[in-house]
């Protein structure tokens, strides 16, 4: 495998050894120096030359593309190419255009990508994946670990999470079970405990648990839910579950055929969309599994009297000092590091050997280092860098001080990966395929006259457009709402130092602007909506409602500070949001401002930010998620926001019985009926949707006589 030529002399080949490659390696170098493109061009080089798998955990998706020969790169570096298969004796082929087109291209390989909306195109040999973890495929001691990560050791809390685990688990196996051994099972378990309308008969060593005790067990689970974003909730044997990590992982390993979604040579993890929490679970995941399923390899090899036709596997770790810090006081970070550390000291035995590539070796933990027989040091600035690679990696000490000076793509090599004693200083020949990085494209040196690189929205300009579009005055609490949406640098703690949202808004310098202190508050543009003096006790558009909804409506609206709206608005309210909520990912902010945008493209309403932010929240405070692997039609979304709703009044409201129904049907926008309003309000919610039923289930919980099962 040639790698590129000596610096000093051209036309020496650098190779690298096949058996060297196992054995764990670390390359080093700053931004700029040419690292990524180095690894790049070693893992084209173990795909192509040998049946090795590669594994890629890419925290800055510089590898996704890793598929595509890049489109330009023979022609521009023609002389180059030419030098290198020079220097092998006219080899290797594959630095040919159309040689190494055509046997990359008989490569597979597999992107996964989390929290992602939409995925390139896939074909036969180039798949792309959305990345999910299930909570029922993680090892029993990954699960025990999420469950106490948090320090978390009151007895009776673990008492009540064991107790969830066991029903979870039982309730599972039931044909018309609603919830899975997943994490919303356990919290559905907890919830069910907390209202007693489950035996404890099979539970004894939980009976002498309270309420208090059974919520904070849900607690404690819908934090483990909320912090990351990638779980999935579809049954094991629901026919609509996507594939996992784990069985993407698993899939070379086991029974998969070349031919199956599951096989693969390069598995990119491209996590730079991800956020910090679901990258360390995501790669806790994955290094866990790999790591099970190379010993059960080994087993079958070393036990079963036949051949051994393992291959190695080969973990590419970018920015490895993320993953395995020299110190870390996140629980999971340090998880990973001592997975990590184990795959580098028993690594060898099982076929699984590691690449870890950094720009600040030294903040690498420290039992990594000596267990990395091969290095590459390019490009580093740091006299602590460059102490480093003489001292921890062995490089003779005027060789490291070299290091500072060298090019984009020149670096020392050493260690058992290349045929020499003594560390080579090489040119690397050029990646083929595409890889990111590379820093600023030069247009930034040059600003194009009238040219802006951002625009800032100024409050007094958003308040304006706002009232501007608004067919009648607009509540404060909405005004207030679109503003902190629209203007993030705003202060609104103290307003600016105004103390107030009235006096911020009066101090805007709009002219026209005036403020009616009838409650709830209004602002209104003066020659545009009604006198100060003609604003109603409660917002105008009440009279838009039938007239045997209207008392109703109000006290609800003095109860709730519900937005008030038309129905039919309502109704494409939830519509809308049910629209946007199919083509992205739940974000409050960004959420709120594509529904108000679809709304008034689509639809010619204008609808306030605050009014759909309260709606947005309204549905998830219900116990509502918005997770794209769970219902959120329109129906669903109506039945939350409702259900919240009749919760958010308190005992002492006035508006009680039919009444109040028929003004939360008004706000449903007539998509959640009178029955099915009196449903939630008794209780009674056999005829509901699972994800949406707000009180009891309609399960039984194991008893005496379930024992077979």
């Amino acid at each position: 495998m040639i790698i590129g030529t000596r610096t000093n002399d051209p036309t020496k080949a650098v190779r690298i050894d096949s058996d060297g490659l196992l054995h764990h390696s670390l390359v080093v170098g700053q931004s700029g120096s040419g690292k990524s493109f180095f690894v790049a061009r070693l893992i084209e080089e173990v795909v192509l030359s040998t049946l090795s798998r590669v594994l890629i955990i890419d925290p800055n998706g510089d590898f996704r593309a890793i598929h595509k020969c890049a489109p330009t790169i023979f022609s521009e570096f023609r002389r180059r190419f030419a030098e290198v298969q020079s220097s092998g004796g006219r080899n290797p082929d594959y630095d040919e255009e159309e040689t190494f087109t055509k046997a990359w291209g008989e490569r597979r390989f597999l992107h996964l990508y989390p929290n992602a909306t939409k995925l390139p195109d896939s074909t036969k040999m180039v798949l792309h994946r959305r990345l999910v973890v299930h909570w029922d495929s993680l090892d029993d001691d990954d699960k025990e670990f999420l469950l106490r990560s948090d320090g978390n050791s009151d007895p009776r809390t673990l008492l009540g999470l064991e107790a969830c685990v066991d029903f979870a688990r039982y309730f599972a196996t039931k044909p018309s079970s609603w919830f899975g051994d997943d994490l919303r099972g356990l919290i559905n378990a907890a919830e069910q405990f907390a209202a007693r309308n489950l035996s404890l008969r099979q539970y004894e060593y939980a009976k002498d648990l309270d309420t208090d005790d059974w919520f904070a067990v849900r607690a404690m689970l819908s934090d483990l839910l909320v912090k990351y974003t990638v779980w999935h909730s579809k049954h094991r044997d629901n026919p609509g579950r996507p594939r996992g990590l784990s069985n993407f992982v698993d899939g070379p390993f086991g029974e998969a055929s070349p031919d199956s979604e599951e096989w693969w040579d390069v598995l990119t993890i491209a996590l730079d969309a991800a956020r910090q929490a679901d990258a360390l679970l995501i790669v806790n995941t994955a290094l866990s599994r790999l790591w099970r399923d190379a010993k059960s390899s080994w087993r079958r090899a070393t036990r079963g009297g036949g051949s051994d036709e393992r291959v190695p596997t080969i973990i590419v770790v970018d920015e490895a000092q993320n993953f395995a810090p020299a110190s870390s006081s996140n629980p999971l970070r340090s998880r990973v590091t001592e997975q990590l550390i184990q795959i580098a000291s028993e690594g060898r035995k099982y076929g699984v050997y590691l690449i870890l590539a950094t720009q600040r070796p030294t903040k690498l933990h420290p039992e990594l280092v000596p267990e990395c027989e091969n290095s590459c040091v390019l490009r580093v600035q740091s006299k602590l860098d460059t102490e480093f690679a003489s001292k921890a990696l062995g490089l003779e000490p005027r060789n490291a001080a070299m290091a500072p000076g060298f090019v984009t793509g020149q670096g020392l090599l050493s260690g058992r990966w290349i045929d020499s004693e003594v560390e080579i200083d090489a040119r690397f020949a050029p990646a083929r395929t595409i890889v990111g990085g590379g820093g600023l494209p030069a247009s930034w040196k040059t600003r194009t006259s009238g040219s802006a690189p951002f625009s800032v929205r100024d409050p007094r300009s958003v308040v304006l457009e706002e009232l501007s579009e608004a067919k009648a005055p607009v509540t404060l609490v909405d005004l207030a709402e679109t503003v902190r949406a629209e203007c993030p640098e705003v202060d609104d703690s103290t307003w600016d130092g105004e103390m107030s949202f009235k006096a911020f808004v009066l101090n805007l310098g709009i002219a026209e602007l005036r403020v009616a202190p009838q409650p709830p508050g209004f602002a209104y543009l003066e020659g545009m909506h009604v006198e100060v003096d003609e604003v109603p006790e409660v917002y105008d558009r009440l009279q838009l409602a039938p007239e045997d909804v209207r008392p109703a409506l109000a006290e609800l609206q003095r109860e709730t500070s519900i937005p008030l709206l038309e129905g039919e608005a309502y109704r494409a309210l939830f519509e809308t949001i049910s629209e946007v909520l199919a083509t992205s990912q739940f974000n409050l902010t960004e959420t709120s401002k594509a529904v108000r945008d679809l709304l008034r493209s689509d639809r010619g309403m204008h609808i306030g930010r605050g009014a759909i932010n309260y709606v947005l929240k309204g549905i998830s405070w219900s116990g509502h998620r918005y997770d794209s692997d769970l219902p959120q039609d329109t129906r669903t979304l109506a039945l939350a926001f409702s259900k919240q709703l009749l919760r958010s009044l308190s005992e002492r409201s006035s508006i009680v019985g039919e009444s109040l129904l028929k003004a939360v049907e008004y706000c449903t926008g007539g998509l959640v009926s009178l029955g099915e309003l009196r449903a939630i309000r008794s209780g009674d919610t056999s005829g509901l949707s699972p994800e949406t039923a707000p009180s009891r289930l309609q399960a039984q919980a194991p008893d005496q006589a379930d024992t077979d099962d």
